[in-house]
């Protein structure tokens, strides 16, 4: 099934109707509070990594989740 259609499933179920409900479910999850993941956020960190910068950095898996990986366990990386 694509990830698109089941998400937008997985949403219906839980009765959200709109974007900014959606963010405030998944932001109610997450151990910061009062930010939420905007594409710029992985653009910048994309530019970090590309940039000067991170010239010292190496084999690093940079999750760009605002801690929601930490929080819930079951989101582990296959």
């Amino acid at each position: 099934m694509e990830f698109r259609l089941l998400l937008v499933r997985l949403v219906s179920c839980l009765g959200v109707e709109n974007d900014e409900d959606f963010e405030n479910f998944l932001n109610s999850f997450a151990n910061l509070k009062g930010v939420t993941l905007r594409t710029e956020d992985v653009a910048n960190a994309t530019l970090y990594l590309a940039g000067d910068e991170a010239k010292y950095v190496s084999s690093q898996n940079l999750f760009i989740d605002g801690g929601l990986g930490v929080v819930v366990s079951s989101f582990k990386m296959v």
